[in-house]
């Protein structure tokens, strides 16, 4: 099964660290695995995707979700999940809703991964279990849609 990862960040720490781990997990379990920045993805021909963005400000970046509105024709009738990485985890049903919102049907998981604010941060943070937590989403993700 091919599974496309569709990432939006500024820059190249948490959230990238994040979809490595998703990448890998899934690979690991014998996953033909694309991954991109939203504005460098192109293979669409995808069974299933994960899609995910660093928040800033409180807020999913506008310009993903409407990356997700437009190519929002692409998901339809395919299982996809969505992650947020956020420093604040306890408000991610905040930051989803954006993400939610352009999407056609709601995803069949979600998760919120927390972030750090400074690269000096990046040994506390992954003693924050983070690995471990992108590693057992994909084992749920893989459950799901091989459920369906």
């Amino acid at each position: 099964m091919k599974v496309g990862i569709i990432y939006n960040t500024n820059r190249r720490e948490a959230t990238y660290q994040i979809v490595v781990w998703l990448k890998s997990a899934l690979e690991h379990k014998g996953f033909d695995v694309t991954v991109g920045k939203m504005n460098d993805f192109r293979d669409f021909d995808c069974d299933a995707f994960i899609l995910g963005s660093a928040v800033y400000g409180f807020h999913v970046e506008k310009k993903f979700e409407r990356f997700l509105g437009d190519k929002k024709h692409c998901l339809q009738n395919k299982p996809f999940a969505t992650f947020v990485v956020c420093y604040f985890t306890k408000l991610s049903k905040m930051y989803r809703r954006g993400i939610f919102e352009n999407l056609p049907s709601k995803p069949i998981s979600h998760r919120a991964f927390k972030g750090y604010f400074n690269p000096s941060d990046i040994q506390k943070w992954d003693s924050n279990g983070q690995k471990t937590k992108a590693t057992e989403w994909v084992h749920e993700f893989e459950r799901i849609i091989n459920f369906n």
